[in-house]
């Protein structure tokens, strides 16, 4: 995401797990994707990044983007998955 520029208004919205090796589904987002709708209708979501603690496959990956790509308003949409937030913490 280097030299990147984003417009409008963004969104983070954190989906944590108390469950050790848990992995996200599409089905485990479908209150987001409700509020999300609702957000970008509202002109308060172009850019949308969803950060999580569980795993993330590279076919629940591909399958949230597209979901979250096709409420009309949102530009942009980016996924962080447990692995991404390991490598924020560890030095």
């Amino acid at each position: 995401m280097k030299n990147e520029t984003f417009e409008g208004r963004f969104v983070i919205q954190c989906k944590f797990t108390t469950q050790r090796d848990e992995h996200l589904s599409l089905g485990a987002l479908k209150d987001e994707l409700v509020k999300a709708e609702k957000l970008a209708q509202n002109g308060l979501a172009q850019t949308y990044l969803l950060i999580t603690n569980a795993k993330v496959s590279g076919g629940s990956d591909k399958t949230i983007r597209e979901a979250f790509l096709k409420i009309k308003g949102i530009n942009f949409f980016d996924l962080f998955g447990s692995e991404w937030l390991t490598q924020q913490i560890k030095p």
